[in-house]
């Protein structure tokens, strides 16, 4: 009888633990987040409370626009990304490939790297004036000028 009574000690003392911390934790993430909310519906004055800035952003056409070329970016690389996942799985999976055992770790490569340095890394190649692929798409090309011919900065 006492070893029933000392595991179900253990399992309240654990509980309660867990609790508190939970408690403690979804203390830290809420309130943020509930200020943030807070701060967005007040316009300015103590105790008033109002949704004008959500009107004015969701009504700006800027917004919608950018919600669209959002939209398109994430279309074009979700159909590049299932092609090339999907190649590289055949490939690895079907094909006798005398590296196979290196090429495994491919995919892995982008959650390695820091989606900062992914995109200092596009900025170095397609920058308009200094980019690599750039520069040398002119000199391979015969283009004048030291701009483009692509550029990373729009669609």
């Amino acid at each position: 009888m006492t070893g029933s009574f000392l595991n179900l000690v253990r399992f309240r003392r654990k509980a309660l633990i867990s609790g508190a911390l939970a408690l403690i934790l979804g203390f830290m993430v809420i309130m943020p987040i509930g200020a943030l909310i807070l701060q967005s519906l007040s316009p300015g004055e103590i105790g008033t409370f109002s949704a004008e800035a959500y009107a004015a952003v969701y009504g700006d056409g800027r917004t919608w626009a950018a919600v669209k070329n959002t939209l398109v970016v994430v279309g074009m690389v979700e159909v590049i990304a299932v092609f090339v996942g999907t190649a590289l799985a055949w490939l690895l999976m079907a094909c006798d490939l005398p590296a196979r055992r290196w090429l495994m770790f491919i995919p892995l490569f982008p959650l390695l790297f820091p989606p900062l340095l992914s995109a200092l890394g596009w900025i170095f190649l397609m920058t308009p004036g200094v980019g690599f692929v750039n520069i040398g798409l002119r000199a391979l090309l015969g283009m004048p000028g030291d701009t483009g011919p692509l550029t990373i900065y729009s669609i």
